[in-house]
């Protein structure tokens, strides 16, 4: 899979899975798991069911969930993406492709929407800042 090929497949997932559509995702997911022929389309397919494991179980210790603060896209993604540069440096190179499409993840979460639930949890917020006033 071309790199263009992977950024598009994981934005079209982010933006099911955002989104709200799940059922998609697992579709999406689906798909994937049957087109593998590389190992860096294990790695893709394992990077993204992370993130919908983590997305929909609502692990907030999860990375997903980490770079998303306070219901907008963390200022410590750069934090993240250079601890994630470093151990592409380390001598097992056993986890390479993963870290890549992880990288790839986070360089694209800008052109992601802003996932569902967090969206929910920022209408939250600005509701009880009303009912307080």
């Amino acid at each position: 899979m071309s790199s263009q090929d992977v950024d598009k497949t994981i934005l079209r997932f982010l933006d099911r899975l955002f989104n709200g559509h799940i059922q998609d995702s697992e579709k999406m997911l689906e798909r994937l798991s049957k087109r593998i022929e590389s190992d860096e389309d294990v790695q893709l397919y394992r990077a993204l069911y992370g993130i919908y494991y983590s997305y929909t179980t609502e692990d907030r210790d999860s990375l997903i969930y980490k770079l998303y603060r306070d219901g907008r896209l963390s200022d410590d993604r750069k934090k993240y993406r250079e601890s994630l540069e470093r151990l592409l440096n380390e001598p097992d190179g056993s986890k390479n492709e993963f870290i890549r499409v992880w990288l790839r993840v986070i360089d694209l979460l800008e052109k992601a929407p802003l996932p569902h639930k967090f969206r929910a949890e920022e209408g939250q917020q600005s509701r009880e800042g009303v009912e307080e006033q």
